[in-house]
């Protein structure tokens, strides 16, 4: 399988709000995700259709599954950003940061290209 997504916890369960009726329930994004994903994920950034669509879906996607994207593209994001089409993910994961810690956290790992 190419995402993992890890069974629900005791613990997990018991902190997760119930859903109500008639709506439908969020699955928390997956926690591993396997290096042929991942290389399919950076290989998409670099495709011109690939990139609008991984663009759309880091601006659309839910907040919890930042950690996944961050995780996709640990220590790839600089040269994501200096690449013609893969920038715009990065442009995207900067602009739909939620936080200041965020920004800081792909700023981070930006930093030693910008120097």
């Amino acid at each position: 399988a190419l995402l993992h997504w890890p069974e629900p916890t005791e613990e997990a369960s018991q902190s997760t709000p119930k859903a109500h009726p008639g709506k439908k329930q969020q699955r928390p994004a997956p926690s591993v995700l396997s290096a042929k994903t991942v290389d399919h994920i950076r290989a998409l950034c670099r495709d011109s259709a690939g990139s609008r669509a991984v663009e759309s879906i880091v601006s659309c996607a839910p907040q919890w599954w930042r950690p996944l994207f961050l995780r996709a593209f640990k220590d790839d994001l600089a040269d994501m950003a200096a690449h013609p089409l893969a920038n715009f993910v990065v442009q995207a994961l900067l602009s739909t940061a939620p936080t200041p810690t965020a920004v800081q956290r792909v700023q981070e790992q930006l930093n030693p290209s910008l120097a």
